[in-house]
């Protein structure tokens, strides 16, 4: 009779073995999640202190397979500072001993503890780390305003504007020149640009268009070559120099910390005056708010990178 109790015990589990010599047992199973474990341990201590047994239990939280899309759905509504990434699944599933790992931008510290309690049941005993930088209020702001926009229509490429080296790493150290290159497939070639320029203390400089340079299409700044065009976003100083439309920088003790360029891609020009030189990040919000209203389908997407100031 105290078998079958015992059996009964573990009825919960979605597998078990059970191993029972005297009274002595070992459990080992998998659970749905967390909840369950914790209820089926609960009645097997209890049963184990009623009947004098000795259990012993390898119980493993599931669920057995967890979609990458259930771990997305329920990130998603926690983001501060623009989409969060979901990786580490195959084929949209994680297995029970996959990682769960989140990428991206966050702007409240405490942000990445309320998720990892968030996907704590959801998520059973696979582990979940995170890959994520925290940015100021003001970068943040803008992700945030463009998290549903798709933002894998190019890519930002860096470098160095005295070397020419590429920087994979986004980090310049005083006195270098932050060089950034927009790549865009061949078939976004008649689209036009919107850039421009966070800096760490949350200023907003116009890049692409600016007050003497209107240019907005990425025909009338690139040619394709190769089926990419490259459209040069910040310039070296020797480029300034020679004609002062090709914005440059260089990093400055004034200017460490995370800046963050940010291009947005459109069908057609968003602005028909140019806008002003220098502007908060909530003026941005405003503005993509006001394009996003007028039509919602002229914004492509975007993209952006971080340059990273040190000493």
């Amino acid at each position: 009779a105290e078998a079958r109790a015992l059996i009964e015990a573990t009825a919960a589990l979605d597998s078990v073995q059970l191993s029972i010599s005297d009274k002595m047992a070992s459990v080992a199973g998998l659970a749905a999640n967390i909840r369950v474990r914790a209820m089926v341990k609960y009645t097997l201590d209890a049963f184990a202190a009623e009947f004098e047994w000795d259990i012993s239990t390898d119980i493993a939280a599931g669920p057995l397979v967890l979609g990458s899309d259930t771990v997305s759905d329920t990130v998603r509504p926690m983001t501060d500072c623009g989409r969060l990434t979901v990786d580490g699944a195959t084929d949209g599933q994680f297995g029970i001993t996959d990682h769960v790992t989140i990428t991206g931008n966050i702007a409240d510290p405490n942000t990445q503890s309320a998720i990892e309690d968030t996907l704590a049941p959801i998520v059973g005993d696979r582990a979940v780390a995170f890959s994520t930088q925290i940015l100021s209020p003001g970068h943040c702001m803008i992700r945030q305003r463009l998290a549903d926009v798709p933002n894998d229509v190019g890519s930002l490429a860096l470098s160095d504007g005295d070397t020419g080296a590429r920087n994979l790493s986004g980090v310049f150290r005083v006195g270098q020149n932050p060089v950034i290159d927009l790549l865009l497939p061949g078939d976004l070639g008649d689209g036009a640009i919107w850039a421009f320029f966070v800096d760490a203390k949350e200023k907003v400089s116009g890049v692409i268009p600016n007050v003497i340079d209107d240019r907005v299409l990425v025909s009338q700044r690139s040619d394709l070559q190769d089926g990419l065009h490259r459209v040069r976003i910040l310039h070296t100083v020797a480029e300034f120099l020679e004609d002062n439309r090709h914005l440059a920088t260089r990093v400055t003790s004034e200017s460490l910390g995370k800046s963050e360029v940010f291009v947005i891609l459109s069908q057609n020009p968003l602005f028909e005056v140019s806008r002003p030189r220098s502007e908060s990040p909530g003026a941005i919000v405003q503005a993509i708010d006001e394009l996003m209203a007028e039509d919602p389908n002229n914004i492509i997407g975007f993209t952006s990178v971080i340059v990273d100031g040190r000493p």
